[in-house]
């Protein structure tokens, strides 16, 4: 009776074994099935790119991710992908729209049976020439698909629902990123940040004019060139010395004659200067010393005329108003008003014309450089 049972016990271990040694058998079998894709294309799309291209073209792609066959079965209906294939790993369908030579794009779809789930892609056509579409819409079904496959490596992945061939399963862990084998947290060194340096106002300011001069009371008006130099940053002390020449020459006319006026004179100024973004501006008192001339000349013969020079002194308030161009350039306006405390008049029968003296007005406009 014992042994009996023995040899019972026996056969049902041995009946046991063998029936998980089928099992393991027809799962290999299953298992080393060459994997196959289906491609489903409408006729039509030949208009929109070369299907036969396209399929040789995803058949290499797909190759190395382990896909030994692509099956191509045209006209699916629009926007109704088939079911998927018993056989297939995946089902493939491309619909062009419009499914003509102006396809603007392709709406890609998957059936993924190694996953148990459905991937879709629109890739836009509008700027891709018609011989490069096949490539094209290749390399991103090949890219979508091993999107899909990426999850057989996941160790939490639910079984699939078909037998899923080695070669699939290896080319999704070859394709995959690596991952690093521990996060490690390196401290930064410290980073020693220099104090901010303010930017540097330049110190001098050179510049070009045309300059006018106004005397009310001698009837003159005087025009010239004009020069100026102003130095000082102002970054500490709101101060700068501003010093400018000019040549300044007008003429005065009266029924007898006409009166030439010239002026060539100095100035210096001291100035308190203030900048604000591209406006800079300078105000202050002014002292100007030069050298005059008159020279009378007489309209008719006979008459007689006067010429003489003399040193004149002037002193004025200041405007001075620059505007940036560039980083370095910059326009300015130069206003100055005030009086002439040593100077030089022209008599004629109708009275003092020309001269240099009373009130004084002038105004200059120019360019400049900083430096």
């Amino acid at each position: 009776m014992g042994a009996r049972s023995r040899w019972r016990l026996r056969t049902a271990r041995d009946g046991a074994l063998v029936s998980g040694l089928l099992l393991l058998c027809t799962h290999a079998a299953h298992a080393d099935e060459p994997a196959a894709v289906r491609l489903s294309v409408a006729a039509c799309a030949n208009e929109a790119f070369d299907v036969a291209a396209f399929t040789h073209t995803v058949a290499i792609e797909l190759r190395a991710d382990g896909v030994q066959s692509v099956d191509l079965s045209p006209d699916p209906a629009p926007h109704d992908p088939p079911p998927a294939d018993a056989k297939a790993l995946a089902t493939i369908t491309l619909v062009a729209t419009p499914c003509t030579a102006d396809a603007r794009e392709v709406e890609i779809t998957i059936e993924d049976g190694a996953t148990s789930k459905t991937v879709r892609r629109r890739l836009s056509l509008g700027d891709v020439a018609r011989p490069a579409r096949p490539r094209a819409i290749a390399l991103a079904v090949a890219e979508l698909l091993r999107a899909s496959w990426s999850e057989l490596r996941l160790p939490d992945a639910p079984p699939p629902s078909i037998p899923v061939p080695p070669a699939v399963r290896l080319a999704a862990f070859e394709h995959a990123p690596a991952l690093p084998a521990a996060a490690t947290v390196v401290a930064p060194p410290p980073v020693s940040v220099p104090r901010p340096v303010p930017p540097s106002v330049p110190a001098v300011r050179l510049g070009a004019a045309i300059a006018a001069r106004f005397f009310p009371s001698a009837g003159s008006t005087l025009i010239g060139p004009n020069v100026a130099l102003s130095y000082g940053s102002a970054e500490s002390i709101p101060l700068r010395v501003r010093l400018d020449a000019s040549a300044l020459f007008g003429t005065s006319y009266e029924p007898t004659g006409s009166v030439a006026t010239s002026l060539v004179a100095g100035g210096a100024a001291l100035v308190l200067a203030h900048a604000s973004g591209p406006v800079d501006v300078e105000v202050g008192p002014r002292v100007e010393v030069g050298w005059g001339r008159v020279a009378g000349t007489a309209a008719t013969a006979g008459q007689t005329t006067t010429a003489g020079s003399e040193g004149v002194a002037a002193l004025s308030g200041l405007v001075a108003v620059r505007v940036a161009l560039t980083s370095a350039f910059w326009a300015s306006l130069v206003v100055d008003v005030g009086g002439v405390l040593v100077g030089i008049d022209s008599e004629t029968p109708y009275g003092r014309s020309g001269g240099i003296g009373g009130a004084m007005a002038g105004v200059a406009v120019g360019l400049g450089r900083s430096f």
